[in-house]
């Protein structure tokens, strides 16, 4: 049985937070955006009454490097959340086939990792293109919004996902002080760059989203 209390107490000295769910087949370089989804998690009501936030993809970056597409240490997870560059305010999303470690910690299944706060974040491609993916996905940017953990199967932000996307009051004004959040005259916004880690060139076909910038790295 996975304590998630006890794991949450420890987390909480952690630099980075995760999500847990079940495990499931990995699918390389697959991205998921799921921006619909993603775009009424940041506007729901009433929470966010009439300060609702737009999530703006960019195309998808696709990244070969077969050595990040399991991440089993702190050492790869920060190599992979490299690859970004410094780039705040758009935040850095990863694609990877699974994930074991987070913030020093090796928990069960882990299917999300995020800076808590930060601009970076990493998700398991199967889990993000599932049912539960936007809730993967709102959950690891809440993190890099600035949220914790909430133990309460009815949040966005319980360590285990429930697939519940509420969001509370005092959730949304520590949303809406972060840096990440940005706005134009269409209103507020959060960009996102996300990343398809790949095996090999061919896998790009698997990549979703707009158009796709290939990259190679010298190892």
């Amino acid at each position: 049985m996975f304590d998630s209390a006890g794991w949450l107490q420890r987390s909480l000295w952690a630099y980075l937070a995760c999500a847990v769910a079940a495990a499931s087949p990995a699918w390389a370089g697959f991205v998921t955006t799921n921006e619909g989804q993603l775009d009424a998690i940041y506007s729901q009501q009433p929470a966010f009454d009439r300060t609702p936030i737009d999530i703006r993809f960019n195309p998808t970056v696709t990244i070969n490097d077969p050595g990040l597409l399991t991440i089993n240490t702190e050492q790869q997870l920060n190599q992979l959340f490299a690859l970004g560059g410094n780039n705040s305010p758009t935040v850095d999303m990863f694609f990877v086939d699974s994930i074991n470690e987070c913030g020093g910690e090796v928990a069960p299944p882990i299917v999300g990792c995020g800076d808590q706060p930060g601009n970076k974040l990493t998700v398991e491609s199967d889990f993000a293109a599932g049912s539960r993916g936007a809730a993967l996905m709102g959950h690891e940017l809440g993190h890099n919004l600035g949220l914790g953990h909430v133990i309460s199967p009815a949040n966005l932000m319980n360590p285990t996902l429930t697939g519940d996307t509420t969001l509370t009051a005092d959730q949304v004004a520590t949303i809406l002080g972060s840096p990440l959040v940005q706005a134009d005259s269409a209103g507020r916004f959060i960009l996102v760059t996300p990343f398809a880690i790949v095996p090999e060139p061919s896998s790009m076909l698997f990549a979703l989203a707009g158009g796709v910038v290939v990259l190679f790295r010298l190892t």
